[in-house]
């Protein structure tokens, strides 16, 4: 190994060795508490290696979710080819959910990124940014074409605009995926489902399946 190869690896094993202590910390800490400084005290690194790698949080959690994107849109571009839209879009949600259950931090990560790029809109939060609006619209275009997909060939209902179904869609995953996730209706010991929020998750997308799906087929 050579070594400006040999220096590469190394830069790239601090990387992730960064990354992972920093996902930590969030996890244990809080997103509000979550502070560079804090981090670099953490791996007992300077503050200037961070910095060399980092501009500031919004960047390092930026990175974090763009790495999690691409585990996401690996999983989505190895979906098999489906019989029709519907179907497609059926496996989409699925694969998007699976996701959700390996990784239930995504979307608070998302969350808080975008909230911190709203408070400190004169940061700059880096290539990592620009990385995840790429990704966000890939994700995106993905179901927006399996949606396009059901519409032309009859197995969705076809006086659906397909960019409104999209963002419903999506909106659909994230809110309802969050809310049972959090300390309520999943956890609150009133129900007899109250340890299987599968099972609501379930339900309430099988009810939006039939609004979805053209029955006259």
């Amino acid at each position: 190994m050579g070594t400006i190869e040999r220096r590469h690896r190394e830069k790239e094993k601090r990387l992730q060795f960064i990354l992972e202590n920093a996902e930590e910390l969030i996890k244990t800490e809080g997103f509000n508490n979550f502070t560079l400084s804090k981090l670099a005290e953490k791996i007992e690194f300077s503050r200037g290696i961070i910095y060399y790698y980092f501009k500031n949080e919004e960047n390092i959690i930026a990175k974090i979710i763009v790495d999690k994107m691409l585990k996401l849109i690996g999983r989505l571009n190895n979906i098999p080819e489906q019989e029709n839209g519907f179907k497609e879009i059926r496996v989409i949600i699925d694969e998007f959910l699976f996701f959700l259950t390996d990784e239930p931090h995504y979307l608070n990560l998302i969350t808080y990124f975008l909230a911190g790029k709203e408070l400190n809109s004169k940061k700059d939060s880096g290539q990592y940014n620009k990385e995840y609006e790429a990704m966000r619209d890939t994700i995106f275009l993905k179901c927006l074409n399996a949606v396009k997909n059901g519409i032309k060939d009859g197995s969705i209902y076809p006086g659906i605009d397909a960019h409104m179904m999209t963002y419903c869609i999506w909106a659909g995953v994230g809110s309802f995926w969050q809310y049972m996730m959090k300390d309520n209706l999943s956890k609150s010991g009133q129900d007899p489902l109250d340890d299987k929020p599968e099972i609501y998750i379930e339900a309430f997308f099988e009810i939006f399946y039939r609004g979805l799906k053209n029955n006259k087929t």
